[in-house]
């Protein structure tokens, strides 16, 4: 069982992490290259890779401002797919009295898609409950998608 002083210890380390000033740097990186065949046949090889670097400034205790860059590739030997998407995110942690911090975090992407020699550029909204989610995606010149 854990000791007044030590619970004090973890509610002080938590009002540091998120406090005015403090930063908070985080991301996704990750490939994978899948194909071959055992047997000597034809197959395509499939790669996808993603890197996703994002960061939050705390402006007041528990709400931070920051952005959001990422970056989607995905090709077999026949076609291809990228996506490159960069933006402004906020976010809000919540008051647990734990070491455990619950969070929300909602942003807005500028989206450009490439698909062979195909280009779109959209708008992105990503709001909770779903992270991310595509809530409404906006495509240039004026068609609005709703997924």
């Amino acid at each position: 069982m854990a000791t007044p002083e030590a619970k004090a210890t973890v509610q002080e380390q938590r009002s540091e992490a998120t406090s005015r000033g403090a930063a908070l740097i985080s991301g996704i990186f990750s490939f994978s290259s899948q194909g071959g065949d055992l047997y000597g046949g034809d197959a395509d090889r499939f790669v996808t890779s993603t890197i996703q670097p994002n960061f939050l400034v705390f402006i007041f205790p528990g709400v931070g401002i920051g952005g959001e860059v990422s970056s989607f590739y995905q090709a077999s030997d026949d076609a291809s797919f990228t996506s490159l998407a960069i933006g402004p995110k906020v976010g809000y942690f919540f008051d647990s009295g734990s070491a455990v911090i619950p969070f929300i975090t909602g942003g807005v992407s500028y989206l450009s898609l490439s698909d062979n020699d195909d280009f779109r550029h959209l708008i992105e909204i990503n709001l909770p409950p779903s992270t991310p989610s595509e809530l409404i995606i906006q495509d240039f010149p004026g068609n609005i998608i709703l997924p």
